[in-house]
């Protein structure tokens, strides 16, 4: 009899060390496998966040080699022209011309040096508004909005202080990007006949924020596109945030949020 408990008891203590194991394995195994996973979903996200940020860097640079095509585009196109224009009047002189004739090269050389100081104006302006170093943000935007008005037949309404300033130039001029680019992508892609601009200060620092009456767009079809990669890439340098919120035939509407003043 005594025996029999013992072995019972031997078989019970090994039952349950057995069982213990066996648990305790099973809990390793399982920690294990759920650390791989979460290590695993991490280099997933890590890689999809490398690949964002690869992709907007890409933008970023798509977007200054556009400038310096645009910018050598408008030398080779604007002031090129004008100073072929400028030369052939010149070549006229070698030919001991009558005084109507001085008169009229005059005249036209006047004419093409004219010209050729409105696009070098044109030009610095896009570059970079002399407005924004001087004024600030808000009169530059301002200025902005009443010159696209000018050129478009668009209706503009802009909200916001012209004395309004950011105490880093960085961030204005970031936002004034932003900005233009906006209406940019509106002149020539949405078919707008209305834009409202607000600009100024926010709970959390500076908010610009942009709605249009255009044809819209699907943003998930569009993939972002390369203009509201350069938008959004700004928008991170800043460490701010952008909402975006459009569809086909409902317009657009767009906030950035910057977290300083």
């Amino acid at each position: 009899m005594a025996n029999t408990a013992a072995d019972t008891i031997y078989v019970t203590l090994f039952a349950g060390t057995l069982i213990m194991l066996v648990l305790s394995c099973t809990l390793i195994l399982f920690i294990v496998f759920y650390h791989r996973r979460n290590l695993r979903r991490q280099a997933e996200m890590y890689a999809l966040e490398a690949d964002h940020q690869r992709r907007l860097l890409d933008s970023v640079l798509q977007a200054v080699e556009n400038e310096r095509r645009r910018f050598a585009q408008d030398l080779h196109d604007e002031i090129g022209g004008a100073l072929s224009a400028l030369r052939m009047q010149l070549s006229r002189l070698g030919g001991n011309p009558q005084q109507v004739e001085l008169q009229e090269i005059a005249g036209t050389g006047k004419e093409v040096v004219d010209s050729a100081v409105q696009s070098v104006r044109r030009i610095a302006y896009d570059m970079l508004p002399p407005g924004l170093e001087v004024f600030g943000l808000g009169y530059a935007a301002s200025e902005l909005c009443k010159r696209t008005e000018s050129v478009t037949r668009i209706n503009i309404t802009f909200n916001g202080d012209p004395d309004f300033t950011l105490s880093d130039k960085t961030h204005e001029l970031m936002l004034y990007r932003i900005l233009q680019e906006l209406l940019g992508n509106a002149v020539k892609h949405s078919g707008a006949s209305e834009i409202e601009v607000r600009l100024g200060p926010a709970s959390q620092g500076v908010e610009l924020y942009y709605r249009d009456n255009g044809a819209g767009f699907d943003a998930s079809a569009v993939g972002g596109g390369l203009g509201l990669k350069n938008m959004e890439s700004r928008v991170q340098i800043l460490a701010g945030k952008w909402e975006v919120i459009t569809a086909p035939g409902k317009g657009t509407q767009v906030t950035v949020q910057l977290p300083v003043l």
